[in-house]
């Protein structure tokens, strides 16, 4: 039920998604191989590009999220133009949702649903101004204000009554039906996802810590649970951060990131970071030099996607078998992916973004994966 947002990946490029082509595996989770051959992706299937705007200036979707209800939004903006942008999906066709004519120039790449009734988007300035936070009721939007303190990065949305909007400190904002109040988290930057009012997650750091961290929503207040020390984090580095969770189930979560490791020489690289919650305990896997994990995705069938680069999809099977996946893109363009989200009921997942040529030049687009 989180957002779907605009990915930065830490590290340099992903090998094989971050598990074991090159490097040695810090392995701590016994369900997961330590062989190289069971993890390493093996090239899968290519998606095909099944929306694509006009192929002028810069334009992008940044965020896309599916609703339990089957909906399916997409946001971003068309920076050229000076457009604010928003697509939803009807009918199995994709078309643009009108946004109040007072709203400006923003990014809406920051989303959040639980129907095609109850929509959040966050809108980023892509001139000049404060973020706009907007709700759709099904009827009409409305705009909610921001406090000047508050940068908000990401929703988690369960129902009408039930929500909740993280930024880049420890405090979010909790929705209640009428009113967003704060809500302590205790770590920062925080990722979140909800499985439901009374179960949700966050994932993030502690700075004073240096290390990795994740904080568990129990209906009433949010609290820390103990996560594995990484040791060797390079803490004159960027911190070590998660950069999505996934909330499958109450014995199920998952969470991925990157972490500044030293090697035994003492040079310091990005690793991506690979966790998992099994009702009990987290567990958790550091990849091979310069790779990073951007966004995790369940696949409806035990399995998960993962997002490692602007370009890679990567799929492991409930059974831990890895494959990677490709996007098609005209002629001399290249697929950048900044999102994805699973629609609800289906094993589909939906990958927005734009296609780019050598000179910059980009039109958003919309991938669908072959299941």
């Amino acid at each position: 039920m989180k957002t779907s947002k605009k990915l930065a990946v830490a590290g340099s490029a992903v090998l094989a998604g971050g598990l074991a082509v090159t490097g040695a595996l810090v392995v701590t989770d016994p369900g997961e191989s330590k062989t190289a051959a069971s993890v390493g992706a093996s090239a899968a299937t290519v998606w095909p590009l099944v929306q694509s705007g006009a192929y002028s200036g810069t334009s992008q979707l940044n965020g896309i999220v599916a609703a339990p209800d089957g909906s399916v939004w997409a946001g971003g903006s068309l920076v050229t133009q000076r457009k604010s942008l928003l697509k939803k999906l009807s009918g199995g066709k994709w078309s643009d949702v009108a946004l109040p004519a007072s709203l400006g120039a923003y990014d809406m790449g920051t989303l959040g649903a639980s129907s095609a009734s109850d929509v959040w988007a966050l809108g980023r300035p892509t001139v000049s101004g404060a973020p706009a936070l907007l709700h759709w009721n099904g009827t009409k939007w409305a705009k909610s204000a921001l406090p000047a303190s508050f940068t908000p990065d990401q929703f988690a949305v369960v129902n009408a009554k039930n929500a909740w909007m993280t930024g880049y400190g420890p405090v979010g904002k909790r929705w209640n039906g009428t009113a967003w109040s704060d809500s302590t988290i205790g770590i920062n930057p925080v990722k979140i996802d909800a499985l439901s009012a009374s179960n949700a997650w966050a994932a993030g750091f502690v700075r004073e810590e240096a290390q990795p961290a994740v904080a568990r929503w129990n209906g009433t207040a949010w609290s820390r649970v103990p996560f594995p020390k990484i040791g060797g984090i390079d803490q004159s580095q960027r911190s070590p951060a998660f950069n999505d969770v996934e909330v499958v189930a109450a014995n199920d979560v998952w969470a991925v990131g990157a972490v500044p490791v030293k090697d035994a020489a003492g040079k310091t690289a990005m690793r991506s970071l690979f966790a998992h919650w099994n009702g009990a305990a987290w567990s958790h896997t550091l990849g091979a030099p310069g790779t990073g994990f951007a966004q995790v995705e369940s696949d409806g069938a035990g399995g998960i996607w993962i997002l490692d680069d602007t370009k890679t999809l990567r799929h492991r099977t409930a059974a831990g078998a890895w494959t990677a996946e490709t996007l098609a893109a005209p002629a001399g363009r290249t697929a950048l992916v900044y999102g994805m989200a699973r629609q609800a009921g289906t094993k589909t997942i939906w990958v927005a973004g734009n296609t780019i040529d050598a000179k910059g030049m980009a039109a958003t687009a919309i991938w669908r994966s072959n299941s």
